[in-house]
């Protein structure tokens, strides 16, 4: 799976989904856990799931998809690596704190993965936020010298409190990119090939 199937795939069952996303965090990480077993379940090939907060509503399914968490919030695994230690094929991390430094803690996770898809999905207070946070991320990757794995690509979706369910920002850095050089424009931009802004 790459990042604009991974994308489209959210769009499409955040527009299915309830619309109104400002609830408790307990509740989105829920909303959320279910976008990502829509997509396992609908991605071609099937993908199997884990995730712990999949037990918090009956997702959990031994043949399919483990109420377990692998370092990841979410571990996507094709067919053949699924029941065995087969390396995931996308990690997903989820962080419902919209302010301080709960992103860059759960991105560092994801950053630090090999897998050929990595995703970060997270929240500011309000929309104007989310530039700056754009901005500080390019920043701190080049301060700090980030370097990427050759066949991996990242997608970062930030949402903001009561925002509609389409309006997510997103951030994605193909493979053999820096994140200076990424994307940086609205999903339904990345999805219809835009240019970044």
């Amino acid at each position: 799976m790459d990042a604009k199937s991974f994308a489209k795939l959210f769009l499409e069952f955040q527009d299915q989904g309830e619309a109104e996303v400002a609830v408790s965090p307990a509740q989105w990480t829920i909303y959320i856990t279910k976008r990502m077993l829509e997509i396992a379940n609908k991605a071609e090939p099937k993908l199997h799931l884990c995730a712990e907060s999949l037990g918090s509503f009956g997702g959990h399914d031994e043949q399919c998809h483990q109420a377990k968490e692998w370092l990841f919030d979410f571990t996507f695994y094709k067919d053949e690596g699924w029941n065995r230690w087969g390396l995931p094929l996308v990690v997903v991390e989820h962080e419902n704190q919209d302010r301080g430094n709960s992103f860059y803690q759960d991105l560092w996770k994801v950053l630090a993965s090999f897998a050929p898809l990595r995703v970060m999905i997270g929240y500011r207070p309000q929309r104007t936020a989310i530039d700056c946070l754009v901005a500080s991320l390019k920043q701190e990757s080049e301060a700090s010298h980030w370097h990427y794995p050759a066949d991996s690509e990242d997608l970062i979706l930030i949402g903001y409190r009561r925002m509609d369910v389409g309006d997510w920002r997103v951030v994605h850095r193909p493979k053999g990119a820096t994140l200076s050089d990424a994307f940086d424009g609205s999903i339904k931009d990345f999805l219809s090939g835009s240019p970044r802004r």
